[in-house]
């Protein structure tokens, strides 16, 4: 790039004079970047205006935790009956998306939760004795459906092996 050149470019970037420009040049070198810099600090030029951006948040207090923010107000905002509102929408809908199998010398029987605790409600006292009297017939008990039951499952399923321990133990006799 020519020395005219270089003069009219940093006349035309830094809005001076040719003589500016040309004296910024020649202290610099013609270096444009440097003859930028030289005339800002001798205050021909504006400085630009500079914001300052961060990814650490801890180094400002006016940055939060959002989502930790948001479910604390929740949990303070939920009245009483709302508590038990959604508490009651939960059982609804693990009532609504599983089902408990029966299984038995590899047939099964899927029954919806919902209509478990119909039975339940209903006779709930004959429903435990059949329960408990099915696990001594080689019966085994899961819930199926959406929602992750391990926990429930397991309880079955040591229920289930309760029940053919306690049938060696009789056969033993």
């Amino acid at each position: 790039m020519e020395r005219l050149e270089k003069v009219e470019k940093l006349r035309s970037k830094a809005n001076v004079s040719y003589e500016e420009a040309k004296e910024a040049l020649d202290a610099c070198n013609d270096d444009i970047l440097d003859a930028m810099v030289y005339l800002e600090k001798n205050g021909k030029v504006k400085k630009p205006n500079t914001d300052v951006y961060t990814t650490n948040y801890e180094d400002d207090n006016k940055y939060q935790d959002v989502k930790g923010t948001v479910e604390e107000q929740n949990k303070k905002d939920k009245t009483f009956g709302q508590k038990i509102k959604s508490a009651f929408l939960i059982v609804v809908d693990k009532l609504k998306n599983n089902s408990l199998r029966i299984e038995r010398h590899g047939e099964e029987l899927v029954i919806p939760l919902w209509g478990v605790l119909i039975i339940f409600l209903l006779a709930w006292h004959l429903a435990l004795i059949a329960i408990v009297i099915s696990f001594f017939f080689n019966c085994r008990y899961s819930v199926i459906g959406k929602d992750d039951m391990k926990g429930v499952n397991d309880v079955m399923s040591k229920a289930s092996d309760a029940a053919d321990h306690v049938k060696d133990e009789f056969n033993k006799l």
